[in-house]
């Protein structure tokens, strides 16, 4: 579901708001969103100038649908846990096309890692009980009209849990994006949620009996104005030097780590993979072949499935009973693609 500010279909028409340095606040009711399922609101930068066959011109930073843009999930949630992050883009070409973004994220904030289990769950017994509604409110955070990071409060009967992430660099390359996105509400389910749910759970979603409800949305903008550009520099100062940001860089995830291997680059909870640059010729035997987090998978039905991998734990299976060979739906390399992987 998409807001927008008229009621018949016109992609010029979406409902935006300048973020930087406001808020938005709503309550929501997940007690029916179980294990598999996730409730996602979200903000992208659509319309997607290349997306011709879709009417409503979707993008993300996960490429479903085929197309990328930037994407901030300020909330991918169900009863059992609740994250937000952000995902840059390498700067689009002159036609505003995106050609590849970040799918991992960084910057996240997590109710399972800030105190697994006791802040977040379906019991009397945690902080916030999500067998009722409660309360969200995000604010984000900028400095010298930089974007700089953002704190999630989440609170139900006078009680509340703080989530921050702050002075986050990489969420700068978002700037200028967190001031003109669509806003985007969801729900899927998937059999491979360990980047959400952290294994606390098990089951599937069942997307007949799921029903959450988002209610009394409200969003606070903060007037903003761009940073004035720099004086010149005198006739005795030197020119300064812009700084260079390196493009996102794209590899191939083999199978996950074991505990023998070097797991640093790997944050704490999330699927630790043997991986390599993906446009590297020697493959794993890559100089820069090292565990990295595994980036958030698409709902089963983004990927085409081609044959049964040779065993059920390959890939991220994770020992499930249809283990198969598969790409994203929309990448046109098929079996050359990046993401090629054993999947349920």
């Amino acid at each position: 579901m998409y807001l927008s500010t008229v009621n018949e279909l016109d992609t010029s028409k979406y409902f935006r708001a300048n973020l930087l340095g406001g808020k938005i606040k709503y309550n929501v009711d997940l007690s029916q969103a179980g294990c598999g399922c996730v409730t996602a609101l979200y903000t992208v930068l659509m319309p997607a100038v290349d997306n011709n066959s879709d009417p409503f011109k979707y993008c993300d930073a996960n490429q479903v649908g085929g197309h990328w843009c930037p994407e901030f999930d300020i909330m991918e949630a169900n009863k059992y846990a609740f994250r937000a992050v952000g995902h840059a883009c390498d700067a689009p070409d002159n036609s505003g096309k995106f050609h590849n973004c970040d799918r991992s994220g960084e910057c996240h904030i997590d109710v399972l890692t800030n105190n697994l289990q006791k802040d977040y769950g379906p019991s009397i017994t945690n902080t916030i009980n999500t067998e009722r509604a409660f309360s969200v409110e995000t604010s984000f955070h900028e400095s010298s009209g930089v974007f700089t990071g953002y704190t999630t409060v989440l609170e139900q009967d006078g009680k509340q849990v703080v989530l921050e992430a702050s002075n986050c660099g990489y969420l700068s390359r978002m700037t200028t994006d967190m001031t003109d996105m669509a806003f985007v509400i969801s729900n899927w389910g998937s059999g491979n949620l360990n980047w959400l749910q952290h294994g606390v759970c098990t089951g599937s979603c069942s997307a007949s009996g799921t029903l959450s409800v988002i209610s009394d949305f409200q969003i606070f903008t903060n007037s903003f104005a761009p940073p004035a550009p720099p004086s010149p520099p005198a006739d005795d100062e030197e020119e300064p030097v812009n700084e260079i940001i390196e493009p996102l860089k794209e590899y191939y995830y083999a199978k996950p780590c074991n505990e023998r291997q070097d797991q640093s680059l790997c944050t704490e909870g999330c699927d630790c993979f043997v991986s390599w640059p993906a446009d590297d010729p020697k493959k794993w035997r890559s100089d820069d072949k090292a565990c990295r987090c595994l980036p958030k998978q698409m709902a089963p039905e983004a990927y085409e499935y081609k044959r049964p991998c040779k065993k059920p734990t390959n890939g991220a299976c994770n020992g499930c009973d249809e283990c198969m060979i598969s790409w994203p739906l929309f990448d046109d390399l098929r079996s050359k693609s990046a993401e090629r992987m054993c999947r349920c």
